[in-house]
């Protein structure tokens, strides 16, 4: 599977980075599940989350899918470390409970 962005600034790829090393460290099943994070200025929200798991063939089949992880920019720019400490370990823990 593969990881996706569409991030464009320094800060942007930064906080790319720091998902994915995240994710690494808490064994995300990069293998069966594509990761998107996205960049969004327009959001009314701070962030959110989306699980598409593809439909097992059998019921022991591992999950396969997509999870994206969408950001508003625009709040992420003005206080990059408190989004960072609250709102990436929120969205985290929702990605987490929602795969379990």
């Amino acid at each position: 599977m593969s990881i996706t962005t569409n991030a464009y600034t320094q800060l942007e790829w930064g906080f790319a980075h720091k998902i994915h090393d995240m994710l690494s460290s808490l064994n995300f099943p990069f293998e069966r599940l594509e990761l998107s994070i996205v960049f969004k200025e327009t959001m009314k929200d701070h962030s959110a989350n989306m699980i598409k798991v593809d439909e097992p063939v059998e019921d022991s089949d591992p999950l396969t899918g997509l999870v994206s992880f969408v950001c508003n920019s625009l709040f992420l720019s003005q206080d990059p470390s408190t989004f960072f400490e609250h709102v990436v370990i929120h969205e985290i823990a929702h990605i987490f409970s929602g795969l379990a």
